[in-house]
């Protein structure tokens, strides 16, 4: 099967390199400024605890002809950019977006004029070069409309570890467990150093009662993730104060405190790159508007993602209980 996938990130060398060592004709299309010289560039994906997995994948600024199949592996603000380079492609050709904001599917939709198949990559992945990740437990998460193209699905199911379910209670659920690590990302440190200093376990509790109280006034139930006790942590919001505080202590695998691998806001961040913010807590905060739900603490994450982005600076400690706790 001919595959075009879209970027070259963490995303997109996971992908790439595992339809291509599958035996599929795989194309890395890149923005124009991003195409190197040569034709093809190396990707290797390397696994915990494994040898790294290489192909040699040709890389192109436009089509020259319309693919089998596109997989969109770019981050959520870049979905619509991404779109416009495969407008013009005939529309029974699928495109899969594969990405962790709720709502991104939708983004992509209207640039893109047709219907997409929404995706999300499981596990972890983090971008070292062009072309070049770090991975662990990599797998997909697509929308049972995949099913509608058989030939595709058997493709991705013959280079990665496929489930068919609906993605956007899973990127919910990504998103919830993840949001204790956007201080750490913050900081630049381990969330296990950073949850001992005083004054950080009640920023992590607001944020995430604040979300789960989101979630439960919308209705919105994220899906259920390996080792992860989303039924508890869903109803964290419930628990008095003083009580969550010491579950949040005594029960800290509902939301692992120290990942193998940063997550992409943090990789961005120390990249000095646009973050996903706006697409992932910001999904939060519109969806809290909606419904009437104060999410005071996550418009001031938002904000000091936005000037960490700006400056090229991480907060200190103090720095960070100070910008979160005014007001």
């Amino acid at each position: 099967m001919n595959i075009t996938i879209i970027g070259a990130g963490a995303t997109g060398s996971v992908v790439a390199v595992a339809l291509a060592r599958a035996g599929e004709d795989v194309t890395t299309l890149l923005r124009p400024d991003a195409v190197a010289e040569s034709a093809s560039v190396r990707m290797q994906v390397a696994a915990s605890g494994a040898e790294p997995q290489w192909a040699i994948i040709p890389i192109v600024a436009a089509l020259a002809e319309p693919p089998d199949l596109v997989v969109l592996c770019v981050p959520a603000h870049a979905l619509a950019d991404a779109c416009q380079a495969i407008a013009h492609l005939p529309t029974h050709i699928p495109v899969v977006a594969l990405h962790a904001a709720p709502a991104g599917d939708a983004t992509a939709q209207q640039a893109l004029g047709r219907r997409v198949i929404g995706g999300t990559l499981t596990g972890s992945a983090e971008y070292l070069h062009i072309g070049q990740a770090r991975v662990v437990d990599a797998g997909v998460t697509l929308d049972p409309a995949i099913t509608e193209y058989p030939a595709a699905l058997a493709a991705l199911r013959g280079a990665l570890t496929v489930t068919v379910a609906p993605v956007v209670p899973q990127r919910w659920a990504r998103l919830l467990v993840d949001l204790p690590q956007v201080l750490a990302a913050l900081t630049n440190q381990p969330l296990s150093t950073l949850s001992e200093e005083r004054g950080i376990a009640p920023l992590i509790l607001q944020l995430l009662t604040e979300a789960t109280r989101t979630l439960a006034s919308a209705g919105v139930v994220p899906a259920d993730l390996p080792g992860i006790d989303i039924v508890r942590l869903r109803k964290l919001h419930t628990v008095a104060g003083f009580f969550a505080q010491g579950a949040l202590r005594r029960e800290s695998y509902v939301f692992p405190g120290a990942r193998e691998l940063p997550i992409s806001l943090w990789q961005r961040l120390r990249r000095r790159r646009p973050t996903e913010v706006d697409a992932l807590h910001g999904a939060i905060i519109r969806l809290a508007q909606a419904h009437a739900v104060a999410t005071p603490l996550h418009t001031r994450v938002v904000e000091q993602m936005h000037a960490a982005t700006a400056s090229g600076a991480f907060l200190s400690v103090e720095a960070l209980k100070r910008a979160l706790s005014r007001g």
